[in-house]
């Protein structure tokens, strides 16, 4: 039986995801307990910004939830539990993007693959799940290729440089820093480096990662130490780490803050998010969190369709 347990931005708030943060070696050690405890022999984890979906082919067909609270505890009540032919549907609409935040988005597909392919390299996915995957797959790739539900589409990332453009004005002649140096961090520099921005500025953790966002967007690396020094020059600041704790916290801000004349944007699309969400609100600082790009994503949609 295939079973797909899942909290997503469809389902739940999007703080209900930083329920199920991890770093890389503990969500590797979470997949693993799920097969050494006897939940299931196969499992796949789709993780994003947006979602967190755990994929098993278990034998036993009178499995029931309560099995996963040996794992995720008490986040184990927020998953949506689906089953055979529903749980392989949704991975299908998955992979085609149409449960996507911004249907018809492009890393979703990419993002499902590289799950199947971790779990694979963990030995952890056998010969149930993997023809599975790779169907869904090899269906989304279809979709964006034989149909216009990709034509004209929004990223995240435009949805969060729109918004930006929107608080602001203009960004041209504006100072702008990217926390994190991902998929979405490179979108957002790309995005950025059409709109007349004097400086942009990236910072991570692993340096050759902020460095090679930096090759091919042209933005200036910002030691990860120091990043905080310089916060009191950004007019905006685009937060998307994979950090599993907040990296900015109220004294930061409010000191970057105090130190100019005008206000600042800061823009966080990363879950769990990169704010200390405490510190909101503060005066003098607009803070844009993954609802609100999701909220603004919805009604782009609608006037598309």
């Amino acid at each position: 039986m295939i079973v797909a347990a899942s909290v997503t931005h469809a389902d739940r708030p999007m703080a209900s995801l930083s329920l199920f943060s991890a770093t890389h070696r503990q969500e590797e050690e979470r997949m693993r307990s799920i097969v050494d405890k006897g939940i299931a022999d196969e499992v796949v984890v789709i993780k994003t910004c947006n979602r967190y979906e755990v994929y098993m082919h278990v034998r036993e067909r009178a499995w029931t939830p309560e099995a996963l609270r040996d794992v995720f505890g008490a986040g184990s009540d927020l998953m949506r539990v689906r089953k055979d032919g529903s749980a392989i549907l949704h991975l299908f609409e998955v992979a085609a993007s149409l449960d996507s935040m911004i249907v018809g988005e492009h890393q979703i597909l990419g993002q499902v693959r590289h799950a199947l392919e971790a779990s694979q390299a963990m030995g952890l996915a056998g010969d149930a799940l993997p023809p599975v995957f790779e169907r869904a797959i090899r269906a989304g790739r279809r979709v964006r290729s034989e149909t216009e539900l990709c034509q004209g589409n929004v990223s995240m990332a435009s949805v969060a440089v729109g918004l930006a453009e929107q608080r602001l004005g203009t960004l041209v002649g504006k100072s702008a820093l990217i926390l994190g140096a991902g998929k979405i961090s490179g979108m957002v520099a790309s995005l950025l480096s059409t709109r007349g921005l004097e400086t942009i500025f990236v910072t991570n953790r692993r340096r050759e990662r902020a460095q090679a966002l930096s090759e091919l967007s042209g933005a200036t690396v910002i030691a990860y130490e120091a990043f905080r020094e310089h916060l009191h020059h950004m007019d905006i600041v685009f937060c998307a780490s994979s950090a599993p704790h907040p990296l900015l916290h109220r004294d930061e801000l409010v000191r970057a803050r105090e130190s100019r004349t005008t206000d600042m944007t800061v823009i966080d699309v990363a879950m769990p998010p990169d704010v200390d969400t405490g510190a909101i609100p503060i005066g003098g600082i607009d803070y844009i969190a993954l609802d609100d790009v999701r909220d603004c994503s919805r009604r782009m949609l609608e006037q598309r369709s």
